[in-house]
């Protein structure tokens, strides 16, 4: 296996450490997902085929589920579809939610989404949806129109004066900065800066139509895509109250029309959930669960508006592979530099075992990672 061919793979040793040690850690890959990844390739090929390429870069847009229990590699599967989705110059979040039920209290997800979107420009990270705006001051003209729709005209407004650098005044900037990334600026402040047309502060009536202004401007600015991951990390229990999970159910419903009836484009959404989160929404709230069909291969784009995947399903190796696969993936990433070492292969054999033994469910990915790249990490440590 020559590692070396692998885009990103690491150039030295100790890069190759430093990206491990968090894996080491947490049992999360993070930015190392696809160098370390065994057994998702087919999917995530496929994924970027049929969904990046094929619908969102051409502004169509795409909702998924991916379900399993904790440890199973929802977040990983996600990554790799992100770093995917990267290579065609896509703008990226990632929202972390405890609950389901924090999607209920939509301004304030709307908020973290425009606040920590960011995009790729030159090998520099620009974040939040103002900074990205500026960078792309200059690509229109005083005679915009975008001819596409963008539901909140107050939001539209105060984009094409970041946009058209309609105003000089330093305290201007800094309100059309604080409204764009979502905190509350009145009219009379704007107008007191000759700012007008600049109105209704994101809350959580307009939650919707601001986020929809704010992802179809992005694509209308030729930014070929954006994807973005809601990872969400509670099994629910019976302390949930029933109109919060209703109230959330309804905006999941809302978002997946949104993607079948086009009025947010070039937009790729990923939940990753516990096993058994839709039931559970659906079980509240009906007109969700019709709206979700069991996720598979396929290749009719809109079969794929609201796509719904057991995470352990999509791997297209072997339960029983995996851990073998896993070290001779890493043993092979240490013999880049250091060469290949029997002994290290069979201790991490070994540990593979003991972990399918004691984790006989889906939710071994992780402990997995985790536990051969600390291996692998300790075996050179004093090199």
């Amino acid at each position: 296996m020559n590692n070396q061919n692998l885009r990103n793979f690491p150039n030295s040793f100790k890069n190759l450490c430093d990206i491990l040690k968090p894996v080491a850690t947490y049992g999360i890959p993070g930015d190392s997902a696809e160098i370390i990844d065994v057994g998702n390739d087919k999917f995530v090929n496929f994924f970027e085929n049929e969904i990046i390429k094929s619908l969102v870069s051409k502004g169509g847009s795409s909702i998924s589920f991916f379900e399993g229990n904790i440890g199973s590699g929802k977040s990983h599967v996600s990554k790799l579809i992100e770093n995917k989705s990267l290579r065609h110059d896509f703008a990226y979040v990632w929202v972390d939610l405890k609950s389901m039920t924090q999607i209920a209290i939509y301004d304030n997800v709307v908020r973290e989404i425009i606040q920590q979107i960011s995009i790729k420009d030159n090998g520099k990270i620009i974040k939040s949806f103002p900074s990205i705006l500026k960078r792309k001051s200059g690509f229109v003209n005083n005679n915009i129109d975008p001819g596409i729709y963008l539901p909140h005209k107050g939001c539209k407004s105060a984009i094409e004066y970041v946009l058209l650098n309609k105003i000089s005044d330093e305290t201007g900037k800094f309100l059309l900065d604080q409204y764009l990334l979502g905190m509350w600026v009145s009219v009379t402040q704007f107008k007191q800066v000759k700012v007008m047309g600049v109105k209704n502060a994101l809350s959580t009536k307009n939650a919707e139509v601001f986020l929809k202004t704010i992802v179809n401007y992005l694509y209308f600015l030729r930014q070929k895509g954006l994807i973005i991951v809601f990872d969400i990390d509670t099994v629910f229990d019976n302390k949930v109250k029933t109109a919060d999970v209703k109230k959330a159910a309804n905006i999941l419903r809302r978002l997946i029309d949104a993607t079948a009836d086009h009025t947010i484009l070039g937009c790729n959404i990923i939940f990753t959930a516990p096993t058994g989160f839709l039931n559970f929404c659906s079980n509240h709230y009906p007109a969700l669960g019709q709206r979700i069909r069991p996720g598979h291969f396929v290749t009719i784009h809109h079969s794929w508006r609201a796509k719904r995947y057991e995470i352990s399903k999509i791997r297209t190796m072997d339960r029983n592979e995996i851990p073998v696969n896993y070290a001779e993936k890493i043993g092979s990433m240490m013999a880049t530099y250091k060469g290949l070492d029997p002994k290290l292969i069979n201790e991490l054999n070994e540990y593979g075992k003991n972990i399918m033994q004691k984790n006989p469910g889906e939710g071994y990915i992780r402990p997995l990672i985790r536990g051969m790249t600390s291996i692998a990490l300790n075996y050179y440590q004093d090199d």
